[in-house]
């Protein structure tokens, strides 16, 4: 997939879908998790690779300074007009910049990639960009499209991966994610007519312990992993509630289409 090409055409629908949709928002989960792995640290020099509307950094920006980087025009004329929104602190401690992620240039205590990965050709890419902007103490966070869940979802992902022959292999990894009790789990399960979209199925996965291992190829060791808004059947068909407070634990890899990984170099 062409991610300029498709991003020109839907970038507004794109950003309301992901952060506006009450039914499944996973952009707004997203921030909320990154919100979290930096709210106890020190203010920062963060660098937002692939940034989109804006509404990570502008986040992040009511406490550290950070550079969102975006290569879709349409995409930071939505940052900038947030940004003209927000507190005028958050405003001084934020810019933003349109052009390719390659380009960026800088020193950064940490570099965040949200929604970027599954579009490009190839890992190296992502981890060489975030080394070279990255201090010799920096940390890493980065989203994947979470291949385990094809398991779980029982969708047509599912049966790609049993005719393809992966199955087995995904299954054992997720049966090590169901070490230990999952206590207090509380379901509720919300029926919503099937929502028409384009396919994703043709943008790249990861399970986590592939990433692990990408990631140490290139220096990084893993913090740890989080769960984005895990849910026990796909969505938005059925969405189940109340099972966010997995969201820090291993078993939540097994119930979330998407994961975001914490490295350090």
């Amino acid at each position: 997939m062409d991610a300029k090409k498709y991003f020109n055409k839907t970038a507004e629908a794109w950003v309301d879908d992901a952060y506006n949709n009450k039914k499944y928002s996973i952009g707004h989960q997203r921030k909320e998790i990154i919100g979290k792995i930096f709210s106890n640290s020190p203010k920062m020099r963060i660098a937002d690779l692939g940034c989109g509307a804006g509404y990570v950094a502008l986040e992040l920006a009511k406490k550290h300074e950070v550079v969102g980087i975006d290569q879709n025009k349409k995409m930071i004329e939505m940052a900038e007009h947030y940004k003209n929104l927000a507190p005028l602190q958050v405003q001084k401690r934020v810019s933003f910049v349109c052009k390719p992620l390659q380009e960026l240039e800088g020193n950064f205590d940490a570099v965040i990639v949200i929604g970027v990965l599954y579009y490009l050709k190839r890992d190296e890419i992502l981890f060489n960009l975030a080394k070279k902007l990255l201090n010799s103490k920096g940390t890493l966070v980065v989203s994947a499209r979470n291949r385990l869940f094809n398991m779980v979802s029982i969708t047509e992902r599912t049966l790609k991966e049993i005719k393809s022959g992966n199955a087995s292999r995904l299954v054992k990894e997720i049966m090590e994610l169901y070490k230990g009790k999952v206590k207090s789990l509380k379901l509720e399960a919300k029926i919503y007519p099937r929502v028409k979209k384009t396919s994703d199925m043709g943008l790249r996965q990861h399970t986590p312990n592939e990433l692990k291992k990408i990631a140490k190829r290139h220096g990084f060791r893993l913090i740890n992993y989080y769960g984005v808004h895990p849910h026990l059947i796909a969505p938005p068909v059925f969405e189940t509630e109340g099972l966010t407070e997995f969201e820090c634990l291993s078993i939540s890899l097994a119930w979330s289409s998407q994961f975001i990984g914490e490295f350090k170099i």
